[in-house]
């Protein structure tokens, strides 16, 4: 049965919300800080989309093999329409990037300041055992993200952001909801 349990096991990474102060935090849940240069925030027609998740990649004891070179992890959302089956880049914006350097200030145009994120926890991750929070690898996909914090389509359920393929087999970032 253990031997079982195994193959349905991956590891993971836990993202929670750092109490007390905290040095330069460059993992942030509601505020990403940095860009490259030239980079603002994103846009889809006309209507500014929301800085939502700043995840620091760069010194973590795991990261899944889809996200080796990912160094930097920034997510907007729309303040009014779900993503839904929308590709990356219109609803919703995620950026990655290889490395913090170069990477600069955003200047972002929202009062609120975000909510900093505690380095993250390794943990094992089972598929029969759903988790809140914010997590990288383990199941169901790269990236899960089950909140109270967002939009209010936001707070209706999780959702995923994982590699998917086209016909072309070319991978490019996929949102799921479930």
């Amino acid at each position: 049965m253990r031997d079982l349990e195994q193959t349905n096991e991956r590891p993971a990474l836990s993202f929670e919300p750092q109490s007390g102060s905290s040095e330069s935090p460059t993992s942030w849940l509601s505020n990403v800080t940095l860009a490259a240069p030239g980079e603002g925030l994103p846009e889809y027609e006309s209507v500014p989309l929301l800085p939502f998740l700043q995840l620091d990649l760069s010194d973590v004891p795991f990261r899944p093999k889809e996200m080796r070179e990912v160094a930097l992890l920034t997510l907007f959302i729309h303040p009014q329409r779900p993503p839904q089956e929308n590709p990356n880049g219109t609803t919703w914006c995620l950026r990655t990037y290889r490395s913090l350097h170069g990477l600069q200030p955003l200047q972002a145009t929202r009062d609120e300041v975000g909510t900093p994120l505690a380095p993250p926890a390794l943990l094992t991750d089972s598929k029969d055992s759903p988790r809140e929070g914010i997590k990288v690898g383990g199941w169901p996909g790269l990236l899960q993200i089950s909140i109270d914090q967002g939009p209010t389509w936001l707070k209706t359920g999780c959702f995923i952001i994982g590699r998917g393929t086209d016909e072309r087999t070319k991978k490019d970032w996929i949102w799921r909801s479930f």
